[in-house]
């Protein structure tokens, strides 16, 4: 089975579709057990859409949820490995993830954490017209505090935050500033510091 995502990045002429095409290109030569891999890609009236293998076992997030996540320290140091893994591959390859959480990660029919979603923050940069965005609705908890400043801009360690925020949901079964009911909430407790209490 296969998976198809069209990507709210609006293509309005031809030298915009060589510049996403280039990027995804790069991104479908990445090549790693804890990374989704890209089959292909093509336009969809005036949209990218890449293609994916279909993930079956749903997503970290939802399998923290739903109470399917073994609660033991052997299977969190598992998956931060794993998820470690795959973020310092895209790293060494001179890529950022820009969007990791728990919602970005699926996992395999094993068990196995797999990273999805990645760099498309940074194909938005391509595009005049678009919906997108680095900080959209519920990413807040896992954004690092230097994203919020004019002219910010995703890297390595701003990555690395979001992963800390990740193991703090398998570790806690709870997402980052899980008292703060909305976004707003959340954005204040960035702007002053606050980083996630434990449960």
């Amino acid at each position: 089975k296969l998976a198809v995502k069209r990507l709210r990045i609006y293509i309005k002429s031809s030298d915009h579709a060589k510049a996403v095409a280039s990027e995804l290109y790069i991104m479908s030569k990445l090549s790693h057990p804890h990374i989704i891999p890209f089959t292909g890609f093509f336009l969809f009236d005036g949209f990218p859409a890449i293609v994916t293998p279909w993930i079956s076992g749903g997503s970290l997030r939802n399998a923290i949820d739903l109470g399917r996540l073994d609660s033991s320290s052997e299977t969190a140091l598992r998956i931060a490995f794993k998820i470690a893994s795959g973020l310092s591959y895209l790293h060494d390859k001179k890529a950022l993830h820009c969007d990791i959480k728990s919602d970005n990660i699926l996992l395999s029919m094993g068990g196995d954490p797999i990273l999805v979603d990645f760099g498309l923050s940074r194909l938005s940069e391509y595009s005049i017209q678009i919906n997108y965005s680095n900080h959209s609705s519920g990413s807040f908890r896992w954004a690092a505090k230097e994203l919020l400043g004019d002219g910010a801009c995703h890297t390595k360690e701003t990555d690395v935050w979001a992963y800390g925020m990740v193991i703090y949901e398998v570790l806690t079964h709870k997402v980052p500033y899980f008292q703060k009911r909305i976004d707003i909430q959340v954005l204040a407790s960035l702007i002053a510091g606050e980083i996630p209490i434990w449960p």
